[in-house]
């Protein structure tokens, strides 16, 4: 077909251009997990973010949002490396701009996710840095009874002795997960009304990293915000993700204070 060889070799290797472009732009789809944000530079091989807490200092996040300040307690205590990682973030500026992509009413929203940035809802709640954080959670210190302890040991979670627990409680702030040890950069904040069995429920199986203290005006707000659909169980608002609210929801910026 080729006579000249010299256009053999010119169509291989438009052919090894094309399979790169091709590698290139579906990695981030078929391959996400190890996919790093651009902006978390200083990520290393061992995909971890640094350690930049100072030790014995107390530290506090500012969440800026249209709605108003969300000022929470940090827990470096208690959930030190999921804390760093948390700062480590902010400190980078991971969160400006990202929208809380889900309210449950009368129970949380969620938010943490870079995905939000782009026009396409599909992927919202789908993002992480490129890197995953254990969980930091003590069962003993919780009170979890065996049965309990039992279930969560079976859906693949484990307790840590080496640390102290803080239980659920209305404005926890938690990290999200999809199972064990899959921590990122997604996290929730707790309104459910005190007593509410999903406290019980959620004990043991996410990571606290702190609470909202101070001033709850904006979480009132931002609780009562109107959601896209009405019936957010049907099969299209799952598919571009349930509990999306009508306007969005945005973390402008995330101030971090120690003392």
């Amino acid at each position: 077909m080729f006579k000249d060889e010299g256009k053999i070799w010119l169509y291989l290797i438009g052919i090894v251009i094309l399979m790169g472009l091709y590698v290139f732009t579906m990695r981030q789809v078929l391959f996400p997990f190890f996919n790093g944000d651009p902006i978390l530079d200083d990520i290393g091989a061992d995909k971890q973010p640094p350690a930049i807490l100072n030790p014995g200092q107390d530290y506090l996040a500012s969440l800026n949002t249209n709605y108003g300040p969300i000022l929470i307690d940090l827990y470096e205590r208690n959930a030190p490396v999921n804390v760093n990682n948390f700062v480590y973030l902010s400190s980078k500026g991971y969160y400006n701009g990202t929208s809380f992509h889900r309210l449950v009413p009368k129970l949380l929203i969620q938010g943490g996710d870079r995905n939000t940035l782009n026009d396409d809802p599909i992927d919202d709640g789908k993002g992480n840095p490129g890197y995953l954080i254990n969980d930091e959670i003590n069962w003993d210190s919780l009170g979890l009874s065996d049965e309990r302890k039992e279930e969560l040991a079976d859906d693949g979670y484990s307790s840590d002795s080496d640390i102290v627990s803080v239980g659920f409680k209305k404005y926890t702030v938690a990290m999200a997960n999809t199972e064990a040890d899959t921590n990122g950069s997604q996290f929730f904040i707790m309104f459910a009304d005190e007593g509410s069995p999903v406290y019980d429920e959620f004990n043991g199986k996410f990571t606290v990293i702190g609470e909202v203290i101070g001033d709850k005006s904006a979480i009132g707000a931002i609780s009562i915000v109107e959601l896209l659909s009405e019936n957010p169980t049907k099969a299209l608002d799952i598919i571009t993700n349930e509990y999306r609210t009508a306007t969005p929801i945005i973390i402008e910026s995330v101030t971090i204070y120690n003392q």
